[in-house]
């Protein structure tokens, strides 16, 4: 939604998002949301894929164990990864 320059708080809310902070909108005295910068925006998106990437390799190693623990070869879960990438 473009922003008019005749747009006071607006205005001011994207010069105090485009210097770095947080702008906490709240309603009947609550938090609502939070207004960030592009630059903060990308780089919360950056940490919670790096974050999902982390955990998605713990989840991988811990299935290779159990396999590996119920006598089956660990190469089962990279196959199954394989297949699941090749949809």
């Amino acid at each position: 939604m473009p922003v008019h320059s005749n747009d006071t708080a607006l205005s001011e809310l994207l010069e105090q998002t485009a210097e770095g902070d947080l702008v906490h909108l709240t309603k009947d005295g609550q938090l609502a949301a939070v207004v960030l910068s592009r630059k903060a925006y990308d780089e919360l998106l950056l940490a919670l894929s790096a974050d999902a990437r982390h955990e998605l390799a713990d989840i991988i190693e811990q299935s290779r164990r159990d396999v590996a623990q119920a006598g089956l070869d660990r190469s089962v879960v990279d196959e199954a990864i394989a297949a699941v990438r090749a949809r």
